[in-house]
């Protein structure tokens, strides 16, 4: 049975957009050194012009590395220590992480654990931007090579509109724990990871009692913190974005995504990959 409608989240896929979008998301993703493009680009692609307009002003910044290496550095920095146990070889068997699996989930986790922070502090320069109004302040070009990129091979990543309703409520109690309503919000990584439906059943027992204790927010919150200090000294190196100031509901999605969503997902997917290493 299918996911109820009205829940999803707009976005543009790759296989659907046009060449310019594509080719923008294939600069992302090489400055960015990963196979994907994140959720929230594909979001801002379905309104006309804004993720054009974004691309243009943080495209200098990417290509210089003046995005990417702060963000990797606060994120190497944030602790996820203790929020989850290992997996020991055993309990990984019965849950179906054959070695082949683990392979690709490492390649997932990995992949979104570099995109993650890079997005979060993209983000948060925009919103930062959106409240100035002073022309841009020069940058000069700075050479810049990004590291190896994360290889393909991730499991593709399963469709919310025939996402089976149990699987669909159990990722979505990962957003906060226990949650009865449905979040049109849903994390890619773990859309990743639905082949394998006992190892999501158990991440979200061991992660329900931190969302109630706190833990997550403290550690989501201080992640969301480092970034927007960073976000400060980078707003001035961005142009104005007339197309997105004018979009409201666009700014509330960033603010959502930079409050909860993408600071989270550094922390959870920062603690999946420690768990299974």
């Amino acid at each position: 049975m299918p996911t109820p409608a009205g829940v999803t989240f707009p976005e543009l896929q790759p296989d659907a957009a046009p060449p310019h979008i594509r080719a923008i998301y294939d600069e992302i993703c090489h400055w960015s050194a990963v196979p994907m493009a994140a959720l929230i680009f594909r979001n801002l692609a379905t309104h006309p012009g804004v993720l054009e307009e974004v691309w243009e002003g943080i495209a200098p910044l990417m290509r210089s590395g003046r995005l990417q290496e702060p963000a990797w550095a606060i994120a190497q920095s944030a602790t996820a220590q203790g929020l989850l146990p290992p997996i020991e070889p055993n309990a990984r068997a019965l849950m179906g992480l054959t070695p082949e699996a683990l392979a690709q989930i490492h390649i997932t986790l990995d992949a979104y654990n570099r995109a993650n922070p890079v997005n979060l502090l993209t983000m948060l320069g925009l919103l930062e931007r959106l409240q100035m109004t002073a022309a841009a302040r020069p940058m000069a070009p700075v050479a810049w090579t990004p590291p190896p990129a994360i290889p393909p091979g991730m499991p593709k990543m399963a469709r919310l509109d025939v996402m089976a309703p149990h699987m669909r409520r159990l990722i979505n109690d990962l957003g906060v724990g226990d949650r009865t309503a449905l979040d049109p919000v849903v994390p890619s990584l773990y859309r990743h990871l639905t082949d394998w439906p006992a190892y999501l059943a158990c991440l979200h027992v061991m992660l329900v009692p931190h969302f109630r204790d706190g833990t997550i927010a403290r550690k989501t919150e201080a992640v969301r913190l480092a970034m927007a200090s960073e976000a400060a000294q980078i707003a001035p190196l961005l142009p104005p974005m007339p197309r997105l100031a004018a979009l409201t509901d666009v700014t509330a999605t960033l603010l959502h995504f930079t409050t909860v969503v993408i600071p989270q997902m550094i922390v959870i997917g920062g603690a999946m990959r420690r768990s299974l290493a």
